[in-house]
């Protein structure tokens, strides 16, 4: 299971305001399904896997599940090789190993 760290760029620009993208390496945040609890929707499919692969929509159940560790939210590109979630994962994985780089941190722990 890898990080949903963070991917941030600031870059320069003519303009009074640079271009700054912060975001996560995931789909969605965790945050973004708290808020689908909250308002009683399913997490859209795709975002969220568990431990067999198997794409989970269950909300409530998720949020729980992720405290356990038997699921997870996808990269970006969601689920499977149809949206293109080997790219997320690619770069999440870049970006994992950057961050445990830098901090001299544990690899690949939940």
């Amino acid at each position: 299971m890898l990080g949903t760290n963070p991917l941030t760029f600031g870059i320069p620009t003519a303009d009074e305001f640079p271009f700054v993208i912060d975001c996560a390496t995931s789909t969605n945040q965790r945050g973004k399904l708290e808020q689908y609890a909250r308002e009683g929707k399913l997490t859209p499919k795709g975002a969220v896997v568990d431990i067999n692969g198997v794409e989970r929509r269950d909300t409530e159940q998720i949020l729980v599940d992720i405290g356990k560790g038997t699921c997870a939210l996808t990269p970006v590109g969601g689920a499977g090789d149809e949206l293109g979630g080997y790219k997320g994962y690619g770069w999440g994985t870049v970006v994992e190993l950057l961050c445990v780089a830098a901090q001299s941190g544990p690899f690949g722990s939940a």
